[in-house]
């Protein structure tokens, strides 16, 4: 891939790029991309922040196979600090793992989203980019995290419930002024030109109706590997390198470093502290009209 950009150099500015990965339903295999996004990030030797958004289900870890003593949850119980929570994933990444089964985090109000986001912010000294693997559908928890989000990363399957939830969560973010830019990845393709019919349709409903662009990254075909390495708890771009989804997978963090790199030189989008501001000054105005 010819760029302009050295794609292993190290950021030249200390910034927190955030990247939130959502999709409207669940079953597409958002956790999937997320995960191995992140592997390929770091093999690109940017240092990664994984955070499990699904907050009362979270399940990176259980893909890892790995027991955590502890998860966000007793950080928003203040038992301890984020630092506490942090484990050491493949490649080097860090990650961020949620609870399962806590019904209070799946629903947890804007306070603790609030509280949660303010201290993920004081660990900008661990990553480059800070991926945020969000639940699946329309809830606040989603929401808040998009709004702290520099790229919203919506990722579909050509299931067409999967297209129709997709866009509704879409529309609900664009409802929100200064939300980050739409990009969206086409899972579980049987053919590259069926993904790209599926991503043309995307973007032609997304621009009529939402007068929003949204860049496809890539298109990751059905491919058996991908099951074989979620049955055998290892991500998939360490079990099967040089499968076609894994190759796919390469491309989309390439493209996620190159538009790093343009935001570094070409402009200045908010800060995360910034995006966090306008959270929390949501939730001012929120409180006052209660």
């Amino acid at each position: 891939m010819t760029t302009g950009y050295d794609l292993d150099s190290p950021p030249k500015e200390q910034r927190f790029f955030t990247l939130t990965i959502s999709s409207g339903k669940g079953g597409v295999g958002k956790t999937t991309v997320s995960l191995n996004t992140a592997i390929a990030l770091a093999q690109r030797k940017r240092r990664v922040l994984l955070l499990d958004g699904d907050l009362g289900l979270g399940n990176i870890n259980v893909m890892l196979g790995l027991r955590p003593e502890k998860d966000l949850s007793h950080v928003i119980d203040g038992k301890c600090a984020m630092e506490e929570v942090i484990i050491k994933g493949p490649w080097g990444i860090s990650i961020l793992p949620a609870g399962s089964g806590y019904e209070d985090m799946a629903d947890l109000g804007e306070d603790g989203r609030a509280r949660l986001l303010s201290a993920l912010h004081g660990l900008k000294h661990y990553a480059d980019i800070l991926i945020i693997d969000t639940g699946a559908g329309i809830g606040s928890n989603v929401l808040s995290f998009a709004m702290a989000a520099d790229v919203i990363m919506v990722v579909v399957t050509p299931d067409v419930a999967s297209l129709t939830d997709a866009y509704s969560l879409l529309k609900l973010i664009s409802q929100r002024p200064g939300m980050g830019r739409f990009e969206m990845v086409v899972n579980r393709a049987y053919t590259p030109s069926a993904g790209e019919e599926v991503a043309a349709k995307m973007r032609g409903i997304v621009k009529k109706f939402l007068a929003r662009d949204i860049v496809g990254l890539g298109v990751i075909p059905e491919d058996p590997h991908v099951q074989q390495a979620l049955t055998a708890r290892k991500p998939l771009l360490i079990s099967f390198p040089k499968c076609p989804a894994s190759m796919v997978l390469r491309s989309i963090a390439d493209k996620v470093v190159i538009e790093q790199r343009q935001m570094e030189t070409q402009f200045k989008p908010p800060q995360f502290h910034e995006r966090l501001e306008k959270i929390i000054s949501r939730i001012g105005g929120e409180d006052s009209r209660t």
